[in-house]
């Protein structure tokens, strides 16, 4: 049987001191921390009074001693580690009787804001999550709420809302990994510990949608290249849609945050792929036109114009703003900023480029297959051709 008693920790600087819930179980220790505290005069050495009282750390010891029991014989299979987790589950989850399903997907996705290469991953979720609250109304649901009917209504409700086809998905998608993160966490095979036993998105099926087509013809490309802006919201998204074009599709992420070039090339890890271990470093050639525009927006130090926006969020969308006013007097299909990605990579296409080198410039993490060719084959020389023929393509019917 675990043996558990109270812990003093040291003396804060005002004099209080924190208690903390000591764990002996098995030759192991561990500590949990408290919200309780005492002073100098209740103890005496380093144990504490025996008059001191304190009803929630005597609750609390009663509740987790309880808990340990509930286990049973079982517990001989617990390491004091399991046991810490084990009654933290048990706080987290009101005893096994509710788990706040928002509460937890925020807890994730603070968790997420701070990875490399997550911010897409953090900014659907996000979004996801804020859609849930709008539809219960409510700060917090039951994870056992979470049903293939409520989703169903929930799905309805963003329609309703007049959320597009991609937007219902990419936020389905998102709460599907968020409630398998959260059985992940809650449950322990292992163990036999089982605080969610049920998986919705097993009867609710999640509807596919066919992606967008977002390369821009090249003459419609020309028209929003060449036309004559009238706020300077509308030039930073003109000149960033070309400047992410002629540097490979950069996107607007690796844009915000690149480095001063190098020997005439930028020399950069795509932010979406810096977590993995098979990433590779882009070096991408400074057309002419491009470097007319780093200059342009390099006031102070490098590309210090851009960095006047508070993150890549807000840069983001003063560009596609500004996009979509010019493609409104223009009479065209509304772009993003992301368009430039696709259209580089639709012109490569075209000119006949072969389609691992396509994704090799545009920086896709290559597959274990494929690693060691393209470590063989792409030579820059070749990353270079590619890069100069399709920008040269678009910057000629420009002159024309």
């Amino acid at each position: 049987m675990a043996a558990l008693s109270i812990y003093l920790q040291n003396p804060r600087p005002d004099g209080l001191i924190s208690l903390s819930i000591k764990i002996d179980h098995r030759s192991q220790r561990r500590y949990i921390k408290t919200n309780v505290f005492c002073s100098a005069k209740d103890i005496i050495g380093k144990k504490l009074k025996k008059n001191f009282y304190s009803a929630p750390i005597e609750r609390l010891l009663h509740t987790y001693r309880s808990r340990i029991a509930d286990l049973g014989a079982r517990v001989r299979e617990y390491s004091a580690d399991d046991i810490k987790k084990y009654l933290l589950r048990q706080d987290a989850t009101d005893g096994g009787k509710f788990i706040d399903f928002i509460a937890f997907c925020d807890k994730r996705n603070e968790e997420l804001k701070k990875e490399k290469g997550k911010n897409g991953t953090w900014y659907a979720n996000t979004a996801a999550v804020g859609w849930l609250r709008k539809f219960e109304g409510a700060g917090s649901i039951d994870i056992n709420d979470v049903t293939k009917r409520r989703l169903e209504l929930f799905e309805a409700y963003m329609q309703r809302q007049g959320v597009g086809s991609f937007g219902i998905n990419s936020y389905l998608r998102a709460l599907r990994t968020l409630f398998l993160a959260a059985m992940d966490e809650y449950n322990n095979e292992a163990k036999d510990e089982y605080y969610i036993r049920h998986y919705p998105f097993r009867k609710f099926k999640i509807k596919e949608v066919v992606a967008e087509k977002r390369a821009i013809e090249i003459d419609t490309f020309v028209k929003i290249l060449t036309c004559e802006v009238k706020t300077k919201r509308e030039e930073i998204g003109r000149d960033m849609l070309f400047l992410s074009f002629l540097l490979a599709g950069i996107s607007p992420i690796d844009l915000y945050v690149l480095i001063e070039p190098r020997a005439g090339y930028i020399e950069y890890y795509r932010d979406k792929v810096m977590h993995r271990s098979n990433k590779v470093k882009l070096k991408i050639p400074i057309h002419n036109k491009a470097a007319e525009l780093i200059k342009k927006y390099s006031l102070t130090k490098f590309m210090s114009a851009i960095k006047l926006y508070a993150s890549v969020r807000e840069f983001s969308r003063a560009c596609n703003l500004g996009l979509r006013t010019i493609c409104e007097r223009l009479a065209i299909e509304r772009v993003t900023l992301y368009w430039a990605r696709h259209t580089f990579s639709s012109i490569a296409c075209e000119l006949g480029y072969d389609t691992n080198l396509i994704d090799y410039v545009l920086g896709h993490a290559p597959s274990r297959a494929k690693m060691a060719e393209l470590y063989i084959t792409r030579r820059q020389k070749t990353i270079d051709d590619l890069v100069v023929t399709v920008t040269d393509m678009v910057v000629s019917k420009i002159k024309e």
